[in-house]
């Protein structure tokens, strides 16, 4: 197939598969909220109540943990486009009310984000003549691993470069934002993605995990080596899952 042929076919796909229904949107949404709520519980004021500052703290979390953690389920539609899959996202309330409800308890010192899962279903008219009796482990990890790996890139492109230059705190508070919102998904528990990726392969489940928590600690020594020592580890680490397990 002819690159510009190819091109056109994956764009093509990606408009017409990777679309969110009004139900996802709905309840990403409210998600979003509830995260961001989280994350700004004490950023109300410091010594009494600040109700301008509270709710800006609280819009602009809204829209950084939109984009961050959209972007992650919407490339996980891509990639699953890319290997025949169909996903849908499914929020989990009682998830959500346990994560507001910690908030609450520990005033905002302590974020348990149980964000919902991903479901990822077979797609026949993408199979391609491939013949696949059920869903493939190494599917699942490759559709929520990469997901992941933006999130990180993300910090280590972009967030990083710009805390080592300035030490904003505002900077340091979106790489920590991104760093739960990969940490957080893997907890298995039920409706959460970890609990899929833990039965579908503890043995890999395991090695993404110490890869996560591994460069997440580099990255919250946040100094530069620590940068670049992530980034590069994180390379090796990530190619070395990519042979052994032929992903």
């Amino acid at each position: 197939m002819a690159k510009h042929n190819l091109f056109t076919h994956i764009i093509y796909d990606i408009k017409k598969y990777t679309k969110f229904s009004k139900e996802e949107w709905k309840q990403m949404l409210l998600v979003t909220f509830a995260t961001a709520f989280v994350f700004t519980f004490n950023k109300w004021g410091t010594i009494r109540f600040d109700f301008e500052r509270g709710l800006a703290n609280l819009l602009l979390a809204f829209v950084f943990v939109g984009i961050f953690w959209i972007g992650q389920i919407y490339l996980k539609k891509i990639i699953a486009t890319k290997l025949g899959y169909d996903t849908n996202y499914e929020w989990s309330l009682p998830g959500i009310i346990i994560t507001v409800l910690i908030a609450f308890l520990s005033f905002g010192y302590i974020p348990i984000l149980l964000l919902g899962t991903t479901k990822i279903a077979q797609n026949d008219r993408r199979r391609l003549g491939k013949h696949r009796f059920a869903l493939n482990q190494k599917d699942i990890f490759r559709i929520h691993a990469y997901s992941y790996l933006l999130n990180y890139l993300i910090i280590l492109i972009i967030l990083a470069p710009i805390y080592i230059a300035t030490h904003s705190l505002f900077i340091n508070f979106l790489i920590k934002i991104n760093l739960a919102l990969i940490f957080f998904p893997l907890i298995p528990v039920p409706k959460n993605d970890g609990i899929y990726l833990f039965f579908a392969s503890r043995s890999l489940y395991f090695l993404v995990l110490a890869f996560v928590v591994i460069m997440s600690l580099l990255i919250l020594w946040a100094q530069i080596f620590s940068f670049i020592i992530a980034l590069v580890l994180g390379l090796i680490f990530w190619q070395l899952i990519m042979k052994i397990f032929k992903i």
